[in-house]
């Protein structure tokens, strides 16, 4: 279930609009944006199969922690309910007050447990947009027309993937070095050592292709930034004629 909670501390100085801002704000959900998800969570992964792998398991983890913040709630509310029960029954004024702070704790407690379990929902449908938003795109779809989707749970499938993961992966990172210190580092180098042939040669291929392209984007742009601010400090012509 999904929560709004009531504003309810001393708002008597507040107009009307900053009672509508304060109710936002203590309700709003500042969760993982999306851009951030698809771009540097699922992203991150390097090729389709690792992004799509990324995003269920995220989504398998956002439900499991729902369910327990569901159980949270509730047993939250049941020892709201004991306690009402107790200072029912209570007869020392004292006591009683002792219960309703206890009950005044543990209803702000239920509070933010609730608007925990909607943060949660909502970072939920956020990768489930992901998911779905992929599953239509041209990523998400193999050479032969299979949805990647599909294919998640057959052993032989994913492990073929896994490699060829590992060997973009690797070569990625092989290709960072290649781009600022002109060669790989050991680590790196020793990881694609022990990779199969076949995927090692993946790995070594991506980087020299990686490194090489990046390295040209970046010298065009640099030529071409530099032509256009060099044009954009030259005099008006109107200016010189004047």
């Amino acid at each position: 279930m999904r929560y709004t909670n009531d504003i309810t501390s001393d708002v008597s100085g507040y107009t009307k609009a900053q009672q509508e801002i304060l109710q936002y704000a203590a309700n709003r959900h500042w969760g993982v944006p999306i851009f951030k998800i698809d771009n540097f969570v699922a992203g991150a992964q390097f090729t389709p199969f690792g992004k799509i792998r990324q995003l269920l398991l995220e989504l398998g983890s956002r439900e499991n922690l729902i369910v327990d913040q569901e159980l949270k709630i509730e047993r939250i509310r049941l020892e709201i309910n004991l306690e009402e029960e107790l200072m029912s029954q209570e007869t020392s004024p004292a006591k009683t007050k002792l219960h309703e702070l206890n009950i005044k704790e543990k209803q702000r407690v239920l509070n933010n447990q609730k608007i925990t379990l909607s943060l949660l929902y909502e970072e939920r449908d956020k990768h489930m947009m992901l998911i779905d938003r992929f599953n239509e795109s041209e990523e998400g779809m193999l050479p032969d027309g299979r949805r990647l989707i599909d294919i998640m749970g057959d052993h032989e499938e994913e492990e073929r993937l896994e490699e060829e993961l590992w060997g973009i992966r690797l070569g990625a990172q092989a290709a960072y070095d290649l781009m600022f210190y002109g060669r790989v580092n050991g680590g790196n180098m020793e990881a694609i050592d022990q990779l199969p042939p076949k995927v090692k040669e993946i790995a070594l291929n991506h980087a020299v292709q990686k490194a090489i392209e990046t390295n040209t984007k970046l010298d065009n742009l640099q030529i071409e930034i530099k032509n256009k601010l060099e044009l954009e400090s030259a005099p008006n012509l109107w200016e010189q004629i004047e």
